[in-house]
């Protein structure tokens, strides 16, 4: 049976808690709205993720090496962590509407914090996308298998969030997430074959 965590528990105490004991975690982190760590775990995974990325740019695949190791490397470390909080805020505002449809009560503060820790699976992909780089293929497939499953336990932590914010059930909670990547998901595979569409079109005309 889950404890009750503490309404002092720290920061580590808290991380620690998302990956052992997640529902009772997640009902602490939506009551209490930690924004600043919220803001924290995304700058930090994010950089962290930036880094391993700059590192797998080479200068030989450019013309000016200087500029690589200056600019271009830069690019995610900088770029990762505006881009990760706009996801997390972006996807809080979408389940917090689903929410409200749905006849929730939950706050977007109390959401946004819990989808910021539901984030935090994404460490475990670091190391491995360090051995992407080193190790190519081998290290590609290891990445994608554990990019894939990260992927599936953020969602899972993410039903936990919404489901704790809003005093939902747990069938509730993860329509409230599904719904809209099942919608995302449409919409991009749609956008696919339109694109394939129009490049066939585009060469029988040139042909």
């Amino acid at each position: 049976m889950s404890q009750q965590q503490s309404p002092n528990q720290g920061f580590l105490d808290t991380c620690i808690g998302v990956i052992v004991d997640p529902v009772s975690t997640m009902r602490s982190v939506t009551r209490r709205r930690p924004i600043g760590w919220a803001f924290l775990v995304i700058i930090v995974i994010s950089l962290a993720q930036g880094l391993v990325q700059a590192a797998a740019l080479a200068s030989a695949d450019f013309g000016d090496p200087e500029w690589v190791q200056g600019t271009v490397e830069a690019v995610p470390i900088v770029i990762g962590p505006a881009f990760a909080i706009a996801g997390v805020a972006f996807f809080a505002g979408i389940y917090w509407i689903m929410s409200r449809m749905l006849g929730g009560s939950g706050s977007y503060a109390s959401l946004f914090s819990g989808l910021a820790f539901a984030y935090l699976p994404f460490v475990f992909t670091i190391p491995f996308t360090f051995l992407a780089v080193q190790f190519e293929t081998l290290g590609q497939g290891l990445s994608g298998m554990v990019g894939l499953c990260v992927a599936v336990w953020t969602i899972v932590l993410s039903v936990f969030a919404v489901q704790e914010s809003n005093g939902f059930s747990t069938g509730r909670a993860a329509a409230v997430v599904l719904i809209p990547l099942a919608i995302m998901a449409a919409l991009a595979l749609m956008l696919m074959v339109l694109f394939v569409v129009i490049v066939i079109a585009a060469l029988e005309g040139w042909s």
